[in-house]
């Protein structure tokens, strides 16, 4: 029992239940006081990156953890996907929910396990996403919603004051790298269901 609480009291797990805490404190602010949800939210996304380091840094990496990194990303997002798509914003989150379930069959070897994919999937997923097209792909995976909450908010003509071009063209080349995403989340999928159907 002691090792079972350890490990969901590891220092990167308690970061995680403090995103959870920074994402519902966000969600209290997402159409009161766009600013405050703003600083909210960066600072768990923020967070997010500090988790995984802590975890390696401190030799506390363990398989709870990494699903639950995971886990609380989807939430992150879908949180934002539910707001800004109230008509649709759910068959994101569907998406992300299928995708979380298909790689956890995977266990920990879900950002390995991709032998026989197609070359987009691959240069995806090639070194845990530490390649400029991986890079590219989370940054536009969780990019994409951000910029379009702050965009709807006004926050990135008043406070950042970017122009409306500018704010197209990163909008725009944010949906790009969403789309590879959906491939490649697509490609997990369609892998996850083909095992069901042969086992």
């Amino acid at each position: 029992m002691a090792s079972r609480l350890n490990i969901l009291l590891n220092v990167p797990n308690i970061i995680g239940y403090v995103r959870l805490f920074l994402l519902w404190l966000a969600w209290q602010h997402i159409k009161s006081d766009p600013v405050q949800f703003f600083y909210i939210y960066t600072l768990s996304i923020c967070l997010d990156g500090l988790d995984g380091w802590a975890a390696r840094k401190l030799n506390q990496v363990t398989a709870f953890g990494a699903q639950f990194d995971v886990l609380v990303d989807v939430i992150s997002r879908g949180l934002l996907w539910v707001h800004l798509l109230t008509e649709c914003g759910y068959l994101v989150v569907c998406i992300e929910w299928v995708t979380f379930l298909a790689t956890n069959q995977l266990g920990s070897r879900w950002k390995s396990s991709f032998g026989d994919a197609p070359f987009i999937v691959t240069s995806v997923m090639d070194k845990g996403f530490k390649t400029p097209v991986g890079f590219y792909a989370i940054l536009s995976l969780f990019g994409l919603p951000f910029w379009m909450y702050c965009r709807r908010a006004g926050l990135l003509s008043q406070y950042l004051g970017l122009a409306y071009g500018l704010q197209d063209l990163v909008f725009y080349a944010l949906l790009l790298g969403r789309i590879l995403c959906g491939i490649v989340e697509s490609w997990f999928v369609m892998n996850y269901v083909d095992k069901l159907l042969h086992s």
